[in-house]
């Protein structure tokens, strides 16, 4: 899990100053990760490279993930996601791009505002798709072209990268009824 920096990469190496030692100690710890997934005796692998309509990739469509720099749309110095694969791969691991399709934020705060305003932003470019649901403001999937825009997402790893799987997680929405997307 990427998202909020929950497995990988660490908030410290996230927070490392020395761009050189950032993509250095990140790289340190996927490589553990894979090596203890090998040591359990595992096939595979799920990388969670799009948590919040950003990329763990290099991407047309999104921004870089605030949570590999602590800044979106920043380039961490690497590709992640190649990394990943290419780490996995050695390993004789499946690596499974997995996807959060329509959550854009996981909360509404003033600051979480002024972050999504970076290029590529789903949030900045497209407002007409943005709702809220749950706290997170996320991309109404009732939207043609909002689904468009989750494909051309997935289209474009698939197209790019050498994935094992894709997978979605948040395609549905802790609704207090039913329908209720504000």
């Amino acid at each position: 899990s990427t998202v909020l920096n929950l497995d990988w990469p660490s908030a410290e190496a996230r927070n490392t100053v020395d761009e050189q030692e950032r993509v250095r100690k990140s790289k340190a710890e996927l490589v553990s990760i894979l090596d203890q997934a090998v040591e359990m005796n595992m096939n595979a692998v799920f990388f969670q490279v799009s948590p919040e309509g950003d990329a763990f990739y290099k991407s047309d469509v999104v921004p870089w993930s605030r949570y590999l720099t602590g800044t979106p749309g920043r380039d961490p110095g690497f590709d992640p996601l190649a990394f990943a694969i290419e780490e996995a791969h050695q390993r004789c691991l499946e690596i499974h791009a997995w996807f959060n399709p329509y959550r854009v934020s996981m909360n509404t705060s003033d600051s979480t505002k002024a972050s999504l305003q970076t290029e590529k932003s789903v949030y900045r470019e497209h407002p007409q798709w943005i709702r809220t649901c749950g706290g997170r403001f996320v991309v109404d999937p009732g939207i043609p072209e909002a689904r468009e825009w989750v494909m051309r997402r997935v289209v474009e790893v698939v197209e790019n990268y050498d994935v094992d799987g894709v997978h979605f997680d948040d395609y549905f929405y802790y609704e207090g009824y039913e329908g209720e997307l504000n």
